[in-house]
């Protein structure tokens, strides 16, 4: 039988310690390099200290949204909220829109004297659903005198009505009218002068008036009426002027008297 040669086994050096092949090192230091258990390890030593330094990635990105989720919860409900203001504004106005004294001029009344002196009756109607309080009214006029050649020449006749000058104080009751008493504007020097040996007048009329609702709240009307006259005695009757526009006296222009 033929025995096998038996490799002798590395003898110590002269200095007492072992001298390991090369071959057999490098094979043992990449079978430890290689360890899975080792990869293992280091990757969770490595992440770690990745989040030690920058803090959790995943957890900061859920923070956002929670912030994001509750932001966007609250514009939700303050713009809920300000949907309902307007709404129960909007109905509040409306209601009071309903309810709330709605008062026109309905008629006026003149009658021209020789002397220049206009004497007014004006109608107000309240065609709104509650009384109408504290009216008052005041009016100026401007007068036109047509003559024989086809010339003509107007003058104002009162002052811009300043309500503060009023002495009106009247409640006019739902659906329902009131008419004034006769209030007259002083003859102005040179009217009677215009009026003589006239073959036409016109007279416009601009009222102003204001009142309060049930509410409240003051609300002013302006009307302009006008229409043809006859100067006569005082004891005349009234002549029913017709409906123009609201600036219809604004549009007229002075002339100087004769």
């Amino acid at each position: 039988m033929k025995r096998s040669a038996i490799r002798p086994m590395p003898t110590p050096s002269s200095t007492g310690s072992s001298t390991t092949p090369t071959a057999w090192t490098s094979t043992v230091t990449a079978c430890a390099g290689s360890n899975p258990l080792q990869r293992l390890d280091d990757r969770h030593e490595r992440n770690n200290n990745r989040r030690s330094q920058h803090g959790p990635v995943s957890g900061g990105a859920t923070s956002s949204r929670n912030e994001g989720a509750q932001s966007s919860r609250k514009r939700g409900a303050a713009s809920s909220e300000s949907a309902a203001t307007d709404a129960n504004r909007i109905a509040m106005e409306y209601g009071r829109a309903q309810a709330r004294a709605y008062v026109v001029v309905q008629s006026v009344e003149a009658k021209l004297s020789e002397l220049g002196d206009l004497t007014a009756k004006v109608t107000f109607q309240n065609s709104g659903a509650s009384p109408a309080r504290r009216l008052r009214w005041l009016y100026n006029a401007h007068i036109v005198a047509v003559y024989g050649d086809n010339t003509q020449r107007g003058m104002m006749l009162g002052d811009e009505p300043d309500l503060e000058r009023s002495h009106w104080r009247q409640d006019i009751p739902s659906a329902d009218s009131w008419t004034s008493y006769p209030l007259g504007l002083r003859s102005q020097d040179g009217v009677a002068a215009l009026l003589e040996k006239a073959t036409f007048v016109a007279i416009t009329i601009k009222v102003v008036a204001d009142f309060q609702d049930v509410f409240g709240e003051t609300h002013r009307e302006i009307a302009c009426f006008e229409g043809r006259v006859n100067p006569s005695e005082r004891d005349a009757s009234y002549t029913a002027l017709h409906s123009a526009h609201d600036n219809a006296l604004d549009d007229k222009t002075e002339s100087p008297a004769a």
